[in-house]
């Protein structure tokens, strides 16, 4: 029996019903940091990540969920790349 699967940038901006450029205007970033974000390939500075919290609607608890997910993704990305 596996736990829940985290859940990612991409799949709570989509929740949220934001585009990739709506997200990145109102975060005041650039699309492509948005996109980097969501593959794992950048991970998100605590207020970026404090930001999306507060954008996207979520609780508090998301933010730790998100944090997670985004070092476990560049971890992963870093393995390969070794």
């Amino acid at each position: 029996m596996s736990g829940p699967r985290l859940k990612g940038p991409r799949e709570v901006r989509e929740a949220a019903g934001l585009s990739v450029g709506d997200a990145a205007e109102s975060l005041g970033v650039h699309r492509n940091t948005i996109t980097r974000w969501e593959s794992g390939e950048r991970i998100p500075s605590a207020v970026d990540l404090l930001n999306m919290i507060h954008l996207y609607g979520l609780a508090p608890v998301d933010l730790y969920i998100l944090s997670v997910w985004c070092w476990t993704q560049a971890e992963a990305r870093a393995e390969v790349g070794s």
